[in-house]
Parts: structure tokens; C-alpha cells; sequence
């Protein structure tokens, strides 16, 4: 976000969770964004729509639209490899 990495705390197919948000994203406020996904060769960008839900310090809640069509088993089949 802003043209740096966030750490995401907490993902699942529909939101994210992540820490050191930058100070001008507020709760309610639409988003696009890249989830970059390890995959063998390095990493994938994925794009996604979304908005925060909730927001506590530099901690933020993000729920965002599904980014392909079957992306509710894609990350399922990636967090159980983890």
C-alpha cells in the first residue's frame, strides 16, 4: 500500500488483517490493493477490491471482493500448506 509491503497478521478468502497501516487509511475508506502470494517461483500479485472495516492504531481490517473465481479454495489449498 503507498508503494510498501504491510504485514498481514491474519488472511481468509474474504479479508485480511494487517499491521503498520499508513495514517491516512480510515475505517469505511475503499481500497485497491495487491496480495502478494509465494508461490515456487517467487511470488504472485494478485489485485483486489476492497474496504476497511475497522481500524485500531496501525492495525487494520480489510474485507475485500473475491480476485478470481475460485479463489475461496485457491487460498484455502495455500493456507493448508503453510
Amino acid at each position: 500500500m503507498d508503494g510498501r509491503e504491510l504485514d498481514v497478521v491474519d488472511i481468509s478468502a474474504t479479508g485480511i488483517q494487517v499491521r503498520h497501516a499508513p495514517g491516512w487509511v480510515v475505517a469505511g475508506q475503499g481500497l485497491y490493493f495487491d496480495l502478494l502470494i509465494p508461490v515456487r517461483k517467487g511470488m504472485k500479485k494478485v489485485q483486489a477490491t476492497g474496504h476497511v472495516l475497522r481500524r485500531k492504531g496501525t492495525d487494520m481490517v480489510v474485507t475485500y471482493h473475491s480476485p478470481h473465481p475460485d479463489w475461496r479454495r485457491l487460498i484455502t489449498q495455500f493456507l493448508a500448506s503453510r
